[in-house]
């Protein structure tokens, strides 16, 4: 059930089930990017069993161990969803509220009747308009402080979060090819902003995110 000092267990999952008819880990990715969108990976457990070898945050695997990862989460799980929010959504709303988008996305893919929900982070990023639905309420969801790296499920959600959002902005990059989104994903790195400084803002930008200063005006 447990997993060793350097990866996450399954204690709070264990726990949760004891007295709920599932556990649903959620985690996004792409907050921090310049480009691209926001997606929210929920996986949800119905009982324990040993998580595939080597889960972990996504933020500590290399992109092929994430991939390799991806079929045996699903496999594992009882039921995963994905969710998005685009980079318009994020300029559009915000981008505490375009992850609220992104969960209640992934959220409506999966049954909620009895379910209680873990999320990373101090803050819960369940849309307040779900809960009360389908036996969802405020109690039912527990924040975890570094949670991605603490929970199997929030691990697992935030691999196959990481692994979708890492997959779009590649599939982006083939129409797209200035940013080097293939390689950064969106995020700010020397390549990326020396193109930002030449090409300007793109459609796939979040324009009011995180962006250099004093960018030219330049759209494809």
């Amino acid at each position: 059930m447990t997993a060793s000092p350097d990866g996450p267990s399954l204690e709070k999952e264990s726990k949760l089930l004891e007295s709920h008819r599932s556990v649903i880990g959620l985690d996004e990715v792409g907050r921090g990017a310049a480009a691209g969108p926001v997606v929210v990976g929920a996986v949800l457990l119905r009982r324990i069993e040993p998580m595939p070898a080597g889960l972990n945050d996504s933020k500590r695997l290399t992109a092929r161990r994430r991939e390799r990862l991806e079929a045996p989460i699903r496999a594992w799980s009882s039921q995963w969803a994905l969710g998005a929010a685009s980079n318009g959504e994020v300029d559009d709303v915000g981008i505490e509220q375009a992850i609220r988008l992104a969960t209640q996305r992934a959220l409506t893919q999966l049954p909620l009747g009895g379910a209680t929900l873990l999320v990373d982070g101090p803050r819960s990023i369940a849309p307040v308009n779900l809960c009360g639905t389908d036996g969802l309420a405020p109690k039912d969801v527990t924040c975890v402080i570094g949670g991605d790296h603490l929970c199997a499920s929030i691990a697992a959600a935030s691999v196959l979060a990481k692994v979708d959002r890492d997959r779009t902005m590649v599939q982006i990059a083939r129409d797209d090819d200035r940013y080097g989104w293939d390689r950064n994903k969106g995020y700010l790195s020397a390549q990326h902003s020396a193109a930002l400084q030449v090409h300007g803002p793109s459609r796939w930008h979040r324009i009011s995110w995180n962006l250099p200063e004093s960018l030219p005006v330049v759209t494809p």
